[in-house]
């Protein structure tokens, strides 16, 4: 037999868990984007996180401009049936880029430097977007590798251009 089945994780404008990147969100640097990361450090808020340019709704962010240049996010999702998962999309809009993790695995990096998994920290900073930006729908690879049985969490870390960026928007 031939079956399709697609299945809405989260929605877009979906609560997460942020905090600003002032600091780096754990020690070591890539600790907050597992499971068992205690995030009391982050505050729940719904999606699109912006400033600058409005987005409609979500959770506009002050005091950025020439003070960091990044946002983490984590959003956890349960997965009951991770051997029946044979492909996973993530659908996203950013100014600038960003880069996604799945329990500590990296599984996408838009317009931000580097090969996927090499590191990055609250200096790292993306390509400038064109603008206006665009919703895009990316394949993730190998889901089965990486998902888990029971809660996951997909981490976020959201990069400006520049630290004087007039502009972020995520979602």
């Amino acid at each position: 037999g031939f079956c399709v089945h697609a299945e809405i994780v989260f929605e877009g404008g979906a609560a997460w868990r942020w905090r600003p990147g002032a600091t780096e969100a754990s020690t070591p640097v890539a600790t907050w984007r597992e499971v068992g990361f205690v995030d009391t450090q982050f505050t729940a808020a719904p999606a699109p996180f912006w400033y600058g340019d409005s987005y409609p709704g979500g959770t506009q962010i002050s005091g950025m401009q020439n003070v960091y240049g990044c946002l983490f996010l984590r959003k956890t999702f349960v997965i009951t049936n991770v051997s029946e998962v044979e492909s996973l999309q993530l659908g996203a809009i950013v100014d600038d880029g960003f880069a996604a993790w799945i329990n500590g695995t990296e599984v996408q990096r838009v317009n931000v430097p580097g090969a996927a998994g090499s590191p990055v920290t609250i200096s790292t900073l993306a390509g400038n977007a064109a603008e206006p930006v665009s919703f895009a729908t990316y394949e993730l690879f190998s889901p089965a590798s990486y998902l888990g049985a029971g809660t996951n969490v997909m981490g976020v870390q959201v990069f400006q251009s520049s630290q004087n960026s007039s502009d972020l928007g995520f979602d």
